[in-house]
């Protein structure tokens, strides 16, 4: 019932108002500094509507339902966009951060490698990887991981912290 008044009202007010609640609705779905329940309502919006951004907004949503800890609905929601877009590196390498969290780092490791295939200069996909391997107690790899992410973004602090943690363990 909802639906049918908010889309009543997009009737009302026209295209330009519809597409600029999109555009809200968008910023609010991928930005990572909003709460998380309020960035998966956004991408939920957007998913249902159709709308062309509804590969993003899964994604967006999936990292959302990461940061809850709800990792199967993270996963369910990563692998809709990858279905969607079998070529979105950014999909794996998220799918992969929330396998690793929920704990099943050999689907992470393949996940993050197919990622790295369609782009081996991601950073995020580095650090995610060096994180698989520290998991898997592989700290000459996952070492290795990090300061090749610091090569490709030298100001990546999560590669920068881990690289400093596994050389203070040593």
């Amino acid at each position: 019932m909802k639906r049918l008044i908010f889309l009543a009202g997009l009737a009302l007010i026209g295209p330009t108002a519809a597409f600029a609640g999109s555009d809200a609705n968008l910023d609010t779905c991928s930005d990572d500094s909003a709460a998380p329940w309020e960035r998966i309502q956004s991408c939920t919006e957007i998913i249902g509507g159709g709308t062309a951004a509804k590969g993003e907004a899964l994604r967006n949503r999936g990292s959302a339902y990461a940061d809850a800890e709800k990792f199967d609905l993270a996963i369910a929601d990563e692998t809709a966009a990858i279905s969607l877009n079998p070529r979105d590196a950014i999909a794996y390498n998220l799918r992969a951060w929330a396998y690793l969290e929920a704990g099943k780092t050999g689907e992470a490791l393949a996940d993050v490698n197919k990622g790295l295939l369609l782009d081996p200069r991601s950073a995020d996909a580095l650090d995610t990887r060096g994180r698989i391997y520290e998991a898997e107690g592989k700290l000459k790899e996952a070492a290795a991981d990090f300061r090749k992410a610091l090569e490709i973004d030298p100001q990546h602090e999560d590669s920068t912290e881990a690289l400093n943690n596994l050389e203070t363990e040593k």
